[in-house]
């Protein structure tokens, strides 16, 4: 029988296997050297084929986890066994559903979302598989979204030999940027602690756990610390100033730089943090003027003149960021000015 390549293969069409060799002296001649008489028949039914596209993919998300389910897949084939595997790719300008990297790019140059079948769940009454994501878990994605974003996202079946279904109708998930502003220290610090070290330095230590990753045109990351011995002391909006609303007059600072505790780039590294405070301002101390290179003894000596002890001072922190020239603030604690968390020494 002579190939043609546009004939169509019957169930009466069948092949021998014939072994040819090439003649002694000759790169191009064969000879018959042995050949199997069994007729093998066309056998269409015994094709691999590959899955059937999977109907019915949907994707939810609650604002950190997304939630995928799909119909059990088909295949045509005797004794198959079915995977999945489910793609996502960024919205460009222009894209849409029918148009986008999922359907322009090979699948394995888009993004995977990594899962296994211990993973999801199977619904045999409704015949689906469900999943949950949480958003963190996706693969090549920063989980901090600071304008609003389109995923596209598809599903395709593979079976045992390799072979893929096309691809779903693909689904779309906007995310939007979710505040980043924190209620209180204990949202973005831990371990924090005051006290004074052996050379009687006072030192204010932390780690830093969480920052905001979407402030934009802020150069400085600041710590501004206020501390005082009478009760009412609070952080004025704006510039994160201390202020005893009690007493109407300005509240003491604990400060390195100007009148800022700490000052570094932003954002800031996530980490231990250990500050030596080197100066304090009090207005009823030293009047008025900052006490520089200060350690423990300095200080209770100045309170002894106030009848004062080192158990009646208290401490209040502001974390934020700042321009370039200090004249635009954004701070993570703000929401809490007006009733600062107050910190007591440690002994």
């Amino acid at each position: 029988m002579n190939f043609n390549e546009n004939r169509i293969f019957q169930k009466e069409d069948f092949i021998t296997i014939g072994l040819y060799s090439f003649l002694p002296y000759s790169d191009s001649t064969l000879k018959l050297i042995s050949y199997n008489s069994q007729k093998y028949y066309f056998q269409p039914d015994f094709y691999y084929h590959p899955p059937l596209k999977v109907k019915n993919f949907v994707v939810n998300f609650n604002g950190s986890v997304f939630n995928f389910s799909w119909e059990k897949g088909e295949d045509k084939d005797n004794n198959d066994y079915l995977t999945y595997e489910i793609h996502y790719v960024l919205k460009q300008e222009g894209d849409n559903l029918l148009n986008n990297n999922l359907t322009r790019l090979l699948w394995s140059q888009t993004n995977p979302i990594s899962f296994s079948s211990l993973n999801y769940s199977f619904d045999q009454e409704v015949n689906r598989y469900f999943l949950d994501l949480p958003l963190k878990e996706l693969a090549n994605f920063n989980p901090v979204v600071c304008e609003p974003t389109t995923l596209y996202f598809g599903i395709r079946a593979k079976d045992k030999y390799g072979f893929y279904s096309e691809i779903s109708d693909i689904q779309e998930i906007t995310l939007f940027p979710s505040s980043q502003n924190f209620n209180s220290l204990s949202d973005f610090i831990e371990n924090l602690k005051w006290y004074f070290n052996e050379g009687d330095k006072m030192v204010i230590e932390f780690d830093l756990i969480k920052r905001n990753e979407c402030l934009k045109n802020y150069q400085w990351f600041v710590i501004k610390a206020g501390w005082d011995y009478e009760p009412g002391l609070i952080f004025l909006s704006g510039d994160g100033s201390p202020w005893n609303i009690e007493k109407n007059r300005p509240g003491g600072r604990f400060q390195n730089n100007s009148d800022k505790l700490f000052i570094s780039n932003y954002p800031p590294s996530l980490g231990h943090y250990q500050i030596v405070v080197n100066n304090f301002y009090h207005l009823n101390i030293n009047n008025g003027s900052p006490v520089n290179n200060f350690t423990r003894r300095v200080l209770e000596e100045e309170f002894q003149k106030l009848n004062k002890n080192l158990e009646d001072i208290y401490l209040i922190l502001a974390f934020g960021a700042a321009d370039q020239n200090y004249s635009k603030w954004f701070f993570y604690n703000s929401s809490s000015f007006n009733q600062p968390e107050t910190i007591r020494l440690n002994f």
